[in-house]
């Protein structure tokens, strides 16, 4: 008697313990339907172009939610044990080749821009960065006694400032400082140094006045905005400076394509 009250007891404590695993799996798998649709939902209301990147911290709260789980469910499986070696494993051995080939890359060629800017722009010249946002690396690299600029130009590049670009959106007419200083600094024969690739059109046609957000069609497209802000200071370039010189940097390897911006000068001279 005493004996089958023991085994059902520890039967019971068993059955007990299996219903924990379950509900604390099934916990894991809303928790993991409801992050996912939660930062889908975050995505669309902001609107931003994303990047690969930017499914790195959904991917890590994903990977530790389903091995939770599935630790749950079947840790008494010695096939699960040996079954999760072998993903860490093959995991490894899949993510290793492309970690060799990349190990040499530069991840930006800003530091080499900027030591040849410190070498050769004048303190009478500007230096303009474009897009807005290489802002941030530039001014990590950069330490040369010539002013600089971003289009459009943005009081701080500690971060990505979206907050202040979406400003300059529904004041498109404050985002014209970086052209105003581009003309002024031509002609009084000094050099605009371009680190960027500005939209130059061939002919020059006047670029059309940006609108102010959101009410036009172009809406919140931050984009479209930075290309027509760009496309101003080109404009003034285009037609003040009769040479236009692309400064080569001098970097040994492979730089990331995600960051390689190239130097172009601009000259009107007499």
């Amino acid at each position: 008697m005493r004996l089958r009250c023991w085994q059902r007891a520890r039967e019971e404590r068993a059955a007990l313990r299996r219903d924990r695993r379950r509900a604390q799996a099934a916990f894991f798998s809303v928790a993991l339907l409801a992050g996912a649709g939660t930062y889908a939902i975050f995505l669309l209301l902001v609107g931003y172009p994303t990047q690969s990147w930017y499914y790195f911290s959904l991917l890590g709260f994903a990977v530790v939610l389903i091995e939770s789980g599935l630790h749950r469910i079947l840790r008494g499986a010695a096939a699960w044990r040996t079954a999760r070696l072998a993903i860490v494993v093959a995991g490894f051995g899949l993510v290793l080749p492309a970690l060799w080939r990349g190990q040499p890359m530069r991840l930006t060629n800003l530091d080499a821009v900027a030591q040849v800017l410190r070498e050769q722009a004048r303190p009478d010249d500007l230096v303009l960065v474009f897009p807005w946002y290489l802002g941030i690396s530039f001014d990590h690299y950069y330490t040369g006694a010539t002013p600089w600029m971003t289009v459009p130009d943005l009081p701080d590049h500690a971060l990505t400032r979206y907050d202040l670009l979406k400003g300059l959106m529904t004041r498109p007419d404050e985002a014209r400082r970086a052209a105003d200083r581009a003309q002024e600094t031509l002609e009084r024969h000094a050099s605009v140094w371009v680190v960027g690739e500005l939209p130059l059109v061939e002919g020059n046609p006047r670029p059309p006045d940006p609108p102010i957000a959101p009410t036009a069609t172009l809406g919140w497209r931050e984009g479209a905005y930075v290309l027509l802000w760009g496309r101003d200071v080109a404009y003034r370039l285009q037609a003040r400076a009769n040479v236009i010189s692309r400064i080569p940097i001098p970097v040994a390897g492979a730089v990331s394509p995600f960051e390689t911006p190239p130097l172009t000068r601009f000259d009107a001279r007499r």
